[in-house]
């Protein structure tokens, strides 16, 4: 087999000469550099700054991945922007973010070292156009949109990411391959030597993987992993798959994310009031509830009073849009909150207003219920009900009947 020097090229870089000159000789900044390289007496291509492909990754000669963060950033823009001027309802749109384009950001996120701290930037585009969907108040905090119960439960870009990169590393230390599995040790014993708070995908799989090792051996029923919100019986953790440990791993890891989310949103002053005790509420809301069955304003409607962002006279106050906070009706200062004009207002209750639309409801449904009644009380029509038996069986006897005999 003969090499043709004029399909060839080559890539090179080494550590930066004016960094290393600066006095810090452990730089890592690279730049590219040419060897002059030779083949049958032809020069090879040089490469220069231009990116080669590695395994699916692009391998750039300053040995970094600002360039591809930057690729990242604007796919997600472009895409967001596309579907942003498609005309369909906000939550159809929000749909299509949660299931379209978060998936087209699988692959750069698992190959790419991306640091969570990466995701902010993507997760406040994904803020401001899904409220800018779903009208809802910009006050309103991001965590309400990416909780499951009682939030609308779309992909957090930063949990999507750690999910991701605890998949890559399960991936490596559970192949048959050794040398991806030295990979996969070499990286985790870095990462216990690392003194950095930089999170760590090895440290955090091996964390849960123990875990879910110790409740398997010393939980009262093990068949019931505690990772899983429902009550349903499965395999033990050491019974699974690589694929299935892999799947409750990463479950785990991401009720633990939304669990830290839950605390922040407990912290807030007012966007965590809806998780106390008293004000939760149970939420089963699928997709096509909310793109089928529920109205556009009623979803808008409830994210806004579940954050307490609703335009009430209170919040006008705070916003700075109206000067006074009293309540129109009982004049009670710096009460006109958005629960008080709901169902504490007293001259509201007195006037029959919160009653006045299941009133006129009724007022129309009564006369054909009092026609309907005198129907049948004016009727000669008697009906007879046979009682039905059930047979005595002795407590020795094994026999069951099979149905109710009359």
């Amino acid at each position: 087999m003969m090499a043709k020097p004029s399909k060839c090229s080559y890539f090179g870089s080494c550590r930066d000469n004016v960094s290393y000159r600066a006095g810090d000789p452990n730089t890592k900044t690279y730049a590219p550099f040419d060897p002059k390289l030779f083949i049958a007496g032809c020069l090879i291509r040089f490469l220069g700054n231009d990116p080669f492909k590695f395994l699916g990754r692009s391998v750039y000669t300053h040995l970094t991945d600002s360039a591809q963060r930057k690729l990242v950033l604007d796919k997600l823009h472009e895409d967001m922007r596309i579907v942003d001027v498609i005309p369909l309802k906000g939550i159809a749109k929000a749909w299509l973010y949660n299931n379209y384009i978060i998936s087209f950001l699988s692959w750069p996120l698992l190959i790419y070292d991306f640091p969570p701290t990466f995701t902010n930037a993507i997760t406040a585009t994904v803020t401001r156009y899904i409220k800018k969907w779903l009208n809802i108040h910009k006050t309103v905090s991001p965590e309400l949109l990416f909780n499951p119960s009682p939030g609308l439960g779309l992909h957090h870009p930063k949990i999507y990411l750690k999910s991701l990169q605890v998949v890559k590393y399960l991936i490596l230390a559970k192949s048959k391959d050794t040398r991806s599995n030295y990979l996969a040790s070499r990286q985790l014993t870095e990462a216990k030597h690392n003194k950095s708070k930089r999170w760590q995908p090895s440290i955090v799989a091996t964390t849960i993987e123990r875990d879910l090792q110790w409740e398997e051996h010393f939980q009262r029923d093990p068949s019931i992993l505690s990772n899983t919100n429902s009550n349903t019986r499965s395999k033990a953790f050491s019974k699974c798959s690589t694929k299935g440990q892999r799947k409750l791993i990463t479950s785990r890891l991401k009720r633990n994310e939304l669990e830290t989310m839950r605390l922040r949103l407990h912290g807030l002053c007012r966007g965590g009031d809806f998780l106390n005790w008293d004000n939760m509420m149970e939420h089963d809301l699928t997709w096509n509830d909310m793109i089928y069955a529920i109205p556009e304003s009623v979803l808008t409607f409830k994210t806004n009073a579940t954050a307490k962002a609703l335009p009430s006279i209170s919040n006008l106050r705070r916003w700075g849009v109206r000067r006074g906070g009293r309540c129109n009706l009982c004049k009670k200062k710096k009460k006109a909150t958005a629960s008080h004009n709901l169902s504490n207002c007293t001259v509201a209750l007195f006037q029959g207003r919160y009653t006045w639309r299941h009133d006129n409801v009724l007022s129309v449904v009564a006369p054909d219920l009092y026609n309907l009644r005198n129907t049948v009380n004016e009727s000669n029509v008697t009906t007879y009900h046979t009682p039905t038996t059930m047979p005595f069986i002795r407590s020795d006897s094994s026999s069951r009947p099979n149905a109710i005999t009359p």
